[in-house]
């Protein structure tokens, strides 16, 4: 029953946000977008059908933080799907048992976010930016970083056999150009 409210509510939020601010993403609307993440990172009953309505299917991930405590290439786009980050960074680590957002920010089409979220007893602070695509209303790209030493120390702490025990660095040459976005013409 929350799963469908959660939807229902996502989807009536993020039309109207969107659809009446003229093309700008509003405070109800990144707030919903953060929201909805959050619940297909955890693949609560029904996260399949979250993706098809809210994430692009052309959808990236980039995030050095995540690369280098999985063994990953540094500087790199490091999931071309939704699938590919959840099969990378949700299955193999232990899931939260709480999470908070500390604060939110948008533009017309981007949110950052600040967030913590526990694992066993250990906070793990994340910075998020997702880049909306705003005629679908689907998140197309996010750039996430995480407090890697907390985050490491919480796995080992936990026996997890995702226990990164020795450090793997690898640098690629594919990570994310320049990019500019906002509401006002560049000058």
């Amino acid at each position: 029953m929350r799963f469908s409210f959660l939807t229902c509510s996502a989807s009536i939020i993020l039309s109207i946000c969107i659809r009446h601010s003229q093309g700008c993403l509003t405070d109800g609307g990144a707030a919903s977008f953060h929201t909805v993440f959050g619940a297909i990172r955890r693949k609560v009953v029904g996260y399949e059908d979250l993706i098809d309505k809210f994430i692009s299917p052309n959808f990236e991930l980039v995030s050095d933080s995540l690369a280098f405590l999985t063994g990953g290439t540094l500087n790199d786009t490091n999931a071309h799907s939704v699938q590919e980050y959840l099969a990378k960074y949700s299955d193999p680590l232990p899931p939260p048992s709480s999470s908070r957002l500390i604060h939110i920010a948008h533009s017309c089409d981007t949110i950052t976010t600040y967030s913590e979220f526990i694992v066993g007893d250990v906070p793990i602070r994340a910075f998020n930016l997702y880049f909306v695509d705003l005629p679908s209303a689907k998140i197309i790209k996010l750039y996430t970083e995480i407090n890697n030493g907390a985050a490491r120390y919480a796995i080992c702490k936990l026996n997890s056999t995702a226990c990164p025990t020795q450090v793997k660095l690898d640098v690629g040459d594919n990570g994310p150009a320049y990019g500019f976005s906002g509401c006002q013409a560049p000058l």
